[in-house]
């Protein structure tokens, strides 16, 4: 790779690919330092056009944006295909920086808020306990499922078509000034908080950054379980924590309350567009999904319905209120679809919300090691049973070192979602009956 056709990332890092914005010389040279800038917020607003827009206030608009970014990209892809590398060459720097670099660090608030999403004032310990088991044997269940189901699938259609092994890639590291300076920033903001509250912010802003680009040098096998939204997770709780500890007038509950009204919708403002790159990766790789349909489609459903079930059949011995067993059961799916799958099975609304956290988190430590226990390699399988086994969360972990398989997660985590509440729409009556039980 020439290096004058590198445009260096703003944090000093090696690109492990050629900027394409700084080929052809003339205006687009100029602008290829803006071009993630650029790219981004196109895809801000489009998410911002879509939910101020959406006429389908039941479907989130993520979704209702990867549907449109999938028909018009496949459109183009087959029919203006100049269009089409166009329109993908602009959005490449976005997909880079969003779903290469710092995928998991915008899904990183959900564990860091997990401990006060908890609504531990409605459940007893042996409850949260409980809980607790029938989560992480859900998600074991759903991953060896999940992944023995999409094999299953590919032999029994007789699908000819090779599918590439994932390859894990250990190219995305910061230059150590870059983390030195969030960190500095980061404890400045910290000694800096008994002024101002916005100083809390800017800290809690600062470290988040700083931790997340420490922690990506973690080295394997360490990195299989202290995964970057894990590190994020434990150093702000002891942030918080100990700017509880220092600080008059302060609290860990205070100071997590800041971190969730100002830093967490920072982070979550890029959700929308994360998704909208899944589907343009989807697009670029639409001849394979194409070809192995049966495994994505079928697989997923299969998965969903699983997941539903065998939360029903662990939930049903252990818990004795139908409430909370109801409120399980959406546990697989994304929160948006959570919720609204939730008024189906007439659950409670904090317990199905806390329980999608908790799947999530759970999942994400979970799922690389046991993909590679499993002996999963291939993309389609390691994308799928990260997608179905802990959402987003899951996808982001998985895509963080291994691009190539992000796609098949990205559509199998929409996939997953809609699966679940269309198979809940179908057997409706039977499990409200039998979770009454």
């Amino acid at each position: 790779m020439d290096r004058k056709d590198v445009v260096r990332p703003f944090d000093g890092s090696e690109p492990s690919e050629p900027a394409t914005w700084s080929q052809g010389g003339g205006i687009r040279e100029a602008l290829a330092p803006l071009a993630p800038t650029m790219a981004l917020f196109a895809l801000t607003l489009f998410d911002r056009a879509l939910t101020a827009l959406n006429p389908f206030h039941r479907v989130p608009a993520p979704l209702l944006g990867v549907v449109l970014v999938v028909v018009v990209g496949v459109y183009l892809r087959h029919r203006r295909e100049a269009t089409w590398e166009q329109v993908a060459r602009f959005f490449e720097p976005a997909q880079y920086f969003l779903t290469h670099r710092y995928l998991a660090l915008f899904y990183s608030p959900a564990l860091v808020l997990l401990p006060v999403a908890l609504p531990l004032e409605k459940l007893t310990m042996q409850l949260v306990t409980r809980v607790l088991f029938i989560v992480v044997i859900g998600c074991l269940l759903t991953a060896v499922t999940t992944a023995f189901l999409v094999k299953s699938i590919r032999r029994v259609s007789h699908n000819g078509h090779k599918v590439p092994d994932s390859v894990e890639q250990d190219d995305v590291r910061f230059s150590a000034r870059f983390i030195v300076v969030w960190l500095m920033v980061g404890c400045v903001g910290s000694a800096l908080a008994w002024w101002s509250w916005r100083f809390v912010t800017l800290s809690q802003l600062a470290l988040s950054v700083g931790v997340y680009c420490l922690s990506v040098r973690i080295p394997r096998p360490a990195n299989l379980l202290l995964n970057p939204m894990v590190v994020i997770a434990v150093a702000m709780n002891a942030q918080s924590f100990l700017l509880g500890r220092v600080h008059e007038n302060m609290t860990y509950r205070a100071a997590i309350d800041v971190y969730s009204r100002t830093v967490r919708p920072v982070f979550f403002s890029q959700l929308g567009p994360i998704i909208f790159c899944f589907a343009i990766s989807v697009v670029q790789r639409w001849d394979l999904i194409v070809a192995h349909r049966l495994e994505l489609t079928l697989g997923c459903f299969a998965s969903a319905a699983f997941t539903v079930v065998s939360t029903a059949f662990l939930s049903i011995p252990l818990i004795d209120d139908p409430l909370v067993t109801r409120s399980l059961l959406s546990r697989g799916m994304t929160v948006a679809l959570a919720l609204e799958n939730n008024k189906l099975l007439q659950g409670s609304e904090a317990i199905t919300a806390a329980a999608v956290a908790l799947t999530a988190a759970l999942g994400s430590i979970m799922i690389r090691p046991l993909l590679t226990v499993m002996g999963a390699t291939d993309v389609i399988v390691r994308g799928v049973t990260a997608a179905a086994t802990a959402h987003g969360m899951g996808a982001a972990v998985l895509g963080q070192t291994e691009p190539d398989a992000l796609p098949y997660a990205g559509l199998a985590y929409v996939i997953c979602g809609v699966s679940g509440v269309v198979f809940t729409m179908m057997t409706q009556s039977l499990l409200l009956e039998w979770t009454s039980r």
